[in-house]
C-alpha cells in the first residue's frame, strides 16, 4: 500500500473526530455550519446529528445518545 493511499485512507476519520471534539455540543458558541437552518432558521435531522457527535467526542455519552 503506497502512503497516499494511507494518507487518504486515515485522513479523513481523523479530521471528522478533530471536529467532533473542537465543535462545542450544546451551550457553547455556535457555527452555522447547516446551509439549510442558515437559509430557514429550521433545525434539520442532521443537525442533531452533528450535535450527537459533538457529544461524542468530548465523551458526553448520555447527551449524545438522547
Amino acid at each position: 500500500m503506497r502512503w497516499q493511499d494511507r494518507v487518504w485512507a486515515v485522513g479523513p476519520p481523523v479530521a471528522a473526530l478533530a471536529f467532533c471534539a473542537a465543535y462545542p455540543p450544546e451551550g457553547g458558541p455556535r457555527l452555522m455550519i447547516c446551509p439549510f437552518r442558515f437559509l430557514t432558521g429550521l433545525v434539520c435531522p442532521l443537525c442533531g446529528m452533528t450535535r450527537a457527535m459533538a457529544a461524542l467526542g468530548h465523551g458526553q455519552w448520555e447527551k449524545a445518545l438522547g
